[in-house]
C-alpha cells in the first residue's frame, strides 16, 4: 500500500512538473508596472525584478496617482492567488494585495510607492521595522534633491510651452507644477510639519468680462494677481443675466468675498451662486460697450494690446527665474505663490491673444449673431483631423466593446489551455445501514461490516490521449481571438473613416453656411441699391419686389445652412462620444494629396490588406479544426487516473475494524465509441459543407471589394477633375458679378441681371467646395477600401 501512494505522488509531481506548470503560468500573466511615486526608475526596478523571479512585465508606466504610500498589487478577477503569490515572492504584507475596481486587459498591476527601497531586491515592499523606518527618515535629503530635480524640470517645460506661445498648455503645466509643488512642500520644508497652522481653502477665480475686448476683465485681473489672489481664467459674460460690476460667491465662501471686496477697494454687488460651476468666485467686470467701434480704435487696442503682451511676457520670464531661484533655497511657500502669479498672468497673455485675434479686421461680423464673442455658446476649442481620430479612438464606445471582446476571447483561450492540465478532485460519503451487515454460521452470527460507513476519497486524472480533440478545440479558441482581434481592427478603420467623412462633410457645410451667408450680404446691399433706384423713379416697383424675394429666399437658404452645421457637428460628437449638443470647431483642410494612384496597386492591397477576407480564412481554418475535432471519436481516449481512498467507521475514516482503511489504485483509462448511429460521419460532413460555402464567400467578398476600390476610384478621378473646371468657373463668375452690379449701378443691367449673376456665383462656389471636399471624403474611402492602417500617432 505505502508502494501504491509513493507512486501517485511521484505522478502526481511529474504532471505537477509538465510544460503546463506553475512557472509558465507566470509567463502567461500580463503584468503591467506603474510607478506611483513619480519616479519610473522605480518602476523599471520593480519590473526588473520580477522578471528574475521568472514573471514576464508587458508594460511600465506611470500611475494616475503619485501619493502612493507603499506597494500595491492590483489583481483582475480569478487572479487573487496569483496576487498573494506574488506578494509573497515580494514579502509584502496581504493588506497590499487589492481587488481591481475598473476594467483592465492586465491580470496584476504592480505599483510602487514611495516608501520603496533604491535596491532592486527591495524596491517593492513595506519595511517593517524601526530601524529600516529611521533609514527612509534619514534619507530624506535624496527625496528634496529629486523633488527637486522634477519641479525644475517641470517649471523649465512649461516655460518653454509659453515662449513656445503655447500657452493654453503652458497654462495648464504651470498648474501641474503647482499641485506638485504643494505635495512636496512637507519634505522641502520639514520642521512645518510640527505646526499646527489652520489652512484656508484657496478659491477658484475667474472674472468675466461683458465688453466686447476683454479689456476691462484683464485690467481686473491684474489688480487681484497685485492683491495676491490667483486668477484661473479671464472670459467672457456668456450669460446676458449677469450684473455688472459683481462677485457671484459659494455659500460658504461669503466671508472671503466680503474681505476680497475690501482689498480690492471698488463696489460690487455681492450676490449667491445660483447655478452649478466649478469656479468659487465669479467676478462679472464693467458693462457692455458700444458694437459700433471704428477701425483706427481697433488698430489702437492691437498695438497697445500688443505692448500689453510684450510686458506679460518679461513679467513672467522674471517670476520663472524668482520661482526657480526661490524652490532650490527650499522656500516652497513664496515658491507657491510665484507659481500662482505666473498661472495668472499665463492667463492675461492668453486672453490677450484671443482679443487680438476676435479684433483683427474681418474676423467678427454685427450680421452674424451667432459669431459674437458675447454669444449665449462659448467658443469650442478648435479640433484638427488627428486630434478628433486620435479622441474617437480613446472614446468611441464601438471600439471599447471590441477591446472587451477581445479580452474575453483572450479567456477563452485560456479557459481551453487549462483542459491540458491534471484535474484534481476530492469526494466524501456517508452511509447508514438498517443493521450491521453480518453472515450467518452454525456458531452464530459473524458481523461483516459496521451499520455506519464514512469515505472519503482523492482522485487525480490527467488526460494522456483525446484523439487531438482537446489540440483542436484550443487551436479553436486561438482562431476566435485573432477573429475578434480583426473585428477590432475592422471597426477602427470604420470609425477612421467615417470620422474623416464627417470631419470633412462638416468643413462643406461650413464652406455652404458661408456663401449664404456671403449671398445674404450681397443680396442685402442689391436691395438697398434697388430701393434707391425705386425712389427716384429709375425702376419698376417689380423690380425692387424681385431684389425682396430673392433676399428672402437667401436668409432662408443661411438659415438651414446654420441648421445643417449643427446636424454635422452632433454626427461628430457622435463619433467621439461628447454630448451631441457640444459645440464644435474644426481646423480647416483645404489641400489636395499630391500623390497619384494606380488602380492595379490600389486592387492588389486590398485583396493583401482587407480584415474582411482575413476573417474568412480564419473561418476557414475553424472549420478544419472543427473537423479534426470531430475525427478524434475514432481514436482512443486515454487518460491516467490515480485515486486514494479511506473508509472507516468514524467520521475521519480512520478506524476500520472489518478492514484496510486506506487503499489506493492507479489507473490507466481507455475509452473508444464503437458505434454512434453515424453522428461523427455527419458532422463531418455539416462542416466539410460550411467550408465548401466559405470558400465561395471568400471569392465573391473578393470580387465585391474589387467593385467597391474600382467605384472610389472613379470617384476620386471625377471629383479630381471637376476642381480644376470649378476654380476657373468661381473666377468668372466672380468676375460676372462685379461687372453685373457695376452695370446695374449705371442702370446698364437689370435686376434680373443681378440675381442671376450672384446665383451663378454662388452656384459655382458651392459645386468648387463640393469638389474639393469630395475629393478628400473620396480619399478617406479609398484608403478604408484597401484598409490603409492610420498610424500618425501613438495608441
Amino acid at each position: 500500500m505505502k508502494t501504491s501512494i509513493k507512486v501517485l505522488c511521484a505522478l502526481m509531481i511529474l504532471f505537477v512538473a509538465s510544460p503546463f506548470s506553475f512557472a509558465s503560468e507566470k509567463k502567461d500573466l500580463r503584468i503591467k508596472v506603474l510607478s506611483g511615486n513619480a519616479d519610473l526608475k522605480s518602476a523599471e526596478k520593480a519590473a526588473n525584478y520580477l522578471k528574475t523571479l521568472g514573471y514576464a512585465v508587458d508594460r511600465v508606466d506611470f500611475a494616475l496617482r503619485s501619493d502612493f504610500s507603499s506597494t500595491t498589487i492590483f489583481f483582475a478577477k480569478s487572479f487573487g492567488k496569483s496576487a498573494e503569490t506574488l506578494a509573497s515572492d515580494l514579502n509584502l504584507e496581504k493588506s497590499a494585495v487589492k481587488p481591481l475596481s475598473w476594467p483592465s486587459t492586465f491580470d496584476l498591476i504592480v505599483v510602487t510607492g514611495i516608501s520603496d527601497k533604491s535596491d532592486p531586491s527591495g524596491t517593492l515592499g513595506m519595511e517593517k521595522d524601526l530601524r529600516e523606518t529611521q533609514k527612509i527618515r534619514s534619507s530624506e535629503n535624496d527625496k528634496i534633491r529629486q523633488a527637486r530635480e522634477n519641479l525644475v524640470f517641470y517649471l523649465a517645460e512649461a516655460h518653454a510651452l509659453f515662449v513656445n506661445g503655447e500657452y493654453d498648455l503652458a497654462r495648464h503645466k504651470f498648474e501641474s507644477s503647482k499641485a506638485v509643488l504643494s505635495k512636496t512642500k512637507d519634505l522641502c520644508e520639514p520642521k512645518s510639519r510640527f505646526k499646527k497652522e489652520e489652512t484656508t481653502k484657496i478659491p477658484v477665480i475667474q472674472i468675466l468680462s461683458r465688453d466686447k475686448d476683454l479689456d476691462s476683465a484683464r485690467k481686473m485681473a491684474r489688480v487681484f494677481a497685485q492683491h495676491g489672489y490667483v486668477v484661473s481664467t479671464v472670459d467672457y459674460a456668456y450669460r446676458s443675466d449677469l450684473v455688472e460690476k459683481a462677485i457671484f460667491y459659494k455659500p460658504a465662501l461669503k466671508n472671503q468675498a466680503l474681505e476680497m471686496a475690501s482689498k480690492i477697494k471698488q463696489s460690487f454687488s455681492l450676490l449667491p451662486l445660483q447655478w452649478q460651476s466649478q469656479y468659487d468666485l465669479i467676478i462679472v467686470s464693467s458693462k457692455p460697450v458700444s458694437e459700433d467701434v471704428e477701425i483706427k480704435d481697433i488698430r489702437q487696442k492691437l498695438s497697445d494690446l500688443h505692448e500689453e503682451e510684450k510686458q506679460l511676457k518679461n513679467t513672467i520670464d522674471i517670476l520663472v527665474n524668482e520661482a526657480f531661484d526661490l524652490f532650490g533655497k527650499n522656500n516652497c511657500s513664496k515658491a507657491l505663490y510665484k507659481l500662482g502669479e505666473i498661472r495668472t498672468f499665463v492667463s492675461l497673455v492668453e486672453a490677450i491673444c484671443e482679443t487680438s485675434n476676435r479684433l483683427a479686421p474681418g474676423e467678427t461680423s454685427s450680421e452674424n449673431p451667432s459669431s459674437a464673442p458675447w454669444s449665449e455658446t462659448a467658443t469650442p476649442t478648435v479640433l484638427s483631423l488627428e486630434e478628433a481620430l486620435k479622441i474617437a479612438l480613446v472614446n468611441n464606445s464601438s471600439i471599447q466593446e471590441a477591446s472587451e471582446k477581445l479580452s474575453a476571447a483572450y479567456s477563452e483561450k485560456k479557459s481551453a489551455g487549462a483542459d491540458f492540465l491534471p484535474k484534481a478532485s476530492f469526494g466524501y460519503t456517508y452511509t447508514r445501514l438498517n443493521e450491521a451487515p453480518s453472515i450467518s454460521l452454525p456458531v452464530g452470527n459473524l458481523p461483516l461490516g459496521s451499520e455506519d460507513v464514512y469515505t472519503w476519497n482523492l482522485t487525480l486524472s490527467q488526460p494522456l490521449f483525446t484523439g487531438f480533440g482537446l489540440l483542436s478545440q484550443y487551436e479553436i479558441k486561438k482562431l476566435n481571438m485573432e477573429m475578434s482581434s480583426i473585428q477590432k481592427e475592422t471597426l477602427i478603420l470604420n470609425l477612421v473613416r467615417d470620422v474623416k467623412k464627417t470631419y470633412f462633410q462638416f468643413l462643406l457645410v461650413e464652406k455652404v453656411q458661408q456663401v449664404a451667408e456671403e449671398t445674404v450680404q450681397n443680396l442685402k446691399s442689391h436691395e438697398s441699391d434697388a430701393e434707391q433706384f425705386y425712389n427716384q423713379g429709375m425702376i419698376p416697383y417689380n423690380d425692387l419686389l424681385k431684389a425682396k424675394v430673392a433676399l428672402a429666399n437667401a436668409v432662408q437658404e443661411y438659415e438651414r445652412s446654420r441648421a445643417n452645421l449643427k446636424n454635422a457637428g452632433s454626427a461628430l460628437n457622435i463619433l467621439l462620444n461628447y454630448d451631441v449638443n457640444r459645440s464644435v470647431a474644426l481646423d480647416d483642410i483645404f489641400m489636395l494629396s499630391s500623390g497619384s494612384y494606380q488602380l492595379s496597386d490600389l486592387l492588389h492591397e486590398a485583396i493583401e490588406n482587407r480584415p474582411e477576407l482575413e476573417m474568412v480564412k480564419l473561418a476557414i481554418q475553424q472549420t478544419d479544426q472543427a473537423i479534426r475535432a470531430v475525427k478524434s471519436a475514432y481514436y482512443p481516449q486515454i487518460a491516467l487516473v490515480g485515486r486514494y481512498e479511506q473508509t472507516g467507521q468514524d467520521v475521519m475514516a480512520s478506524d476500520n475494524d472489518f478492514g484496510d482503511v486506506e487503499s489506493s489504485s492507479v489507473t490507466l483509462q481507455a475509452n473508444l465509441a464503437l458505434f454512434k448511429g453515424g453522428k461523427t460521419k455527419y458532422d463531418i460532413s455539416k462542416y466539410s459543407f460550411e467550408k465548401n460555402a466559405l470558400y465561395k464567400q471568400y471569392e465573391g467578398a473578393e470580387k465585391s471589394i474589387q467593385l467597391e476600390v474600382k467605384t472610389v476610384f472613379e470617384n476620386l478621378l471625377v471629383s479630381e477633375k471637376n476642381i480644376k473646371t470649378a476654380q476657373e468657373s468661381v473666377v468668372q463668375a466672380k468676375e460676372n458679378w462685379r461687372i453685373t452690379t457695376l452695370q446695374y449701378k449705371e442702370q446698364i443691367a437689370t435686376s434680373t441681371d443681378v440675381l442671376d449673376a450672384r446665383t451663378f456665383l454662388s452656384q459655382a462656389e458651392l459645386n468648387y467646395y463640393r469638389a474639393v471636399y469630395g475629393y478628400m471624403i473620396s480619399v478617406a474611402e479609398l484608403e478604408r477600401a484597401v484598409a490603409k492602417p492610420h498610424t500618425p500617432f501613438d495608441e
